[in-house]
């Protein structure tokens, strides 16, 4: 009876600190990071990016092959726990965008070489699910979506004759539109410390066209995976 009443004691202290612990304010770091869309296929310069190829003296006739790569994100993020199984978070995320490719300038001795980068800044917001809770390791699921907005970018071409680099043109982007998107995720934590946890995510996002003419991952690859790592604090 001794020994029952020990467990017992045991099991309803780890069930309250489980609870005290799901219903405390966190805040995490992370990095994210997702595929390459890409393709080796030749394409039409006038459904290449978002600047004017006729600026590179291209035409609609010329050929591109053309890489389109998600950089890293870096995600600042906020949890409250409701009770022990359920929970909110936001947060902040910043995402740098990069595009590469290479056009036929229509000579045989020339060609075109072209970068575009695109920053974004985001606000996620999802519902979080504790699936296992202990003071030692955590699984949880999460679902939601996120808005987020182009707050720079540029387009920049140069050309080549004869493998000689030539003029280089440079014009500032920056798409009007809103992305917004839908996301779910899993994500098993580690604790390290009784505040401090190291955090594995992997996740999948379908982002909504917005209407954007401006080419990038997001309106070529709707679908995508991506993968985070990062910190967790719990006050």
């Amino acid at each position: 009876q001794k020994e029952e009443a020990k467990w017992a004691a045991i099991m309803a202290e780890e069930q309250a600190e489980r609870k005290h612990s799901a219903r405390r304010f966190s805040a995490g770091i992370s990095v994210t990071g997702a595929g390459t869309a890409s393709s080796s296929e030749r394409q039409l310069t006038n459904a290449i990016m978002g600047a004017n190829p006729l600026e590179s003296n291209v035409n609609y006739a010329d050929w591109v092959d053309g890489g389109f790569r998600n950089g890293e994100s870096l995600v600042v993020s906020f949890r409250y726990g409701f009770n022990e199984k359920l929970g909110i978070e936001s947060g902040l995320t910043y995402t740098l965008l990069n595009s590469t490719f290479t056009t036929a300038a229509g000579t045989a001795n020339g060609n075109t070489t072209g970068k575009q980068t695109l920053h974004y800044i985001g606000i996620p917001l999802n519902v979080t699910y504790n699936i296992i809770g202990s003071k030692l390791f955590n699984v949880y699921a999460s679902a939601g979506g996120a808005m987020e907005k182009a707050v720079g970018g540029y387009f920049e071409t140069t050309g080549h004759v004869d493998g000689k680099r030539s003029e280089t043109n440079r014009n500032s982007l920056k798409p009007k539109e809103l992305q917004w998107s839908l996301n779910a995720s899993a994500g098993a934590q580690v604790n390290v410390l009784n505040q401090l946890g190291l955090y594995v995510e992997p996740g999948i996002s379908y982002r909504i066209p917005s209407g954007s003419h401006v080419r990038s991952i997001y309106t070529d690859k709707k679908l995508d995976f991506s993968i985070g790592f990062g910190i967790r604090f719990n006050f």
